[in-house]
């Protein structure tokens, strides 16, 4: 079993579901984080999530490509999906 390299809290916070993420988001990372959206937009069906990365790092470029699922996601379902704070440059 591996250790992941950040942390994911989820919040509520005036309406809206924050999903914080801490440290760097790699692979493994990016996988639970998309799982972790899918399932707060379309099982929960909240309808404003805000993935908050002021604290994160994107370790793999790749990991960028997981947030079009969860905003194509938001979007069928008539729900807000943004995204603050990301780190200006990966390391």
């Amino acid at each position: 079993m591996s250790v992941l390299a950040c942390s994911i809290a989820v919040r509520r916070a005036l309406g809206r579901v924050v999903v914080t993420v801490h440290g760097e988001l790699d692979g493994p990372g990016a996988t639970i984080l998309e799982r972790v959206l899918s399932d707060l937009i379309e099982d929960q069906g909240n309808l404003d999530v805000v993935l908050d990365l002021t604290d994160a790092h994107l370790g793999d470029p790749l990991a960028v490509g997981t947030l079009c699922f969860p905003a194509e996601q938001a979007r069928r379902h008539g729900a807000t999906f943004s995204v603050c704070g990301p780190a200006v440059a990966s390391r």
